[in-house]
């Protein structure tokens, strides 16, 4: 699931950034990590796939927002 998040996220990530900034946009994307990380610790330890599979799932956001930071940092540099 992580590289199914990673395939169609992108243009939605794209909206955001032109809408609410890069900042705001990887501070909720690498949330969204942080969230399916502790999902995936309790999936773990209650035996759950389908948690499991959901915390795959959001911890390909973060994975798919850092593909856009040498954007971020070119607005930077300019």
């Amino acid at each position: 699931l992580l590289f199914i998040t990673s395939t169609f996220l992108p243009p939605f990530l794209s909206y955001s950034f032109n809408r609410f900034g890069f900042k705001l946009t990887f501070l909720v994307c690498m949330l969204f990590g942080v969230l399916g990380s502790v999902l995936a610790v309790l999936s773990i330890h209650w035996q759950n796939f389908v948690l499991i599979c959901l915390a795959s799932a959001l911890m390909g956001v973060p994975n798919t927002a850092g593909n856009f930071f040498r954007f971020a940092v070119l607005q930077l540099v300019e």
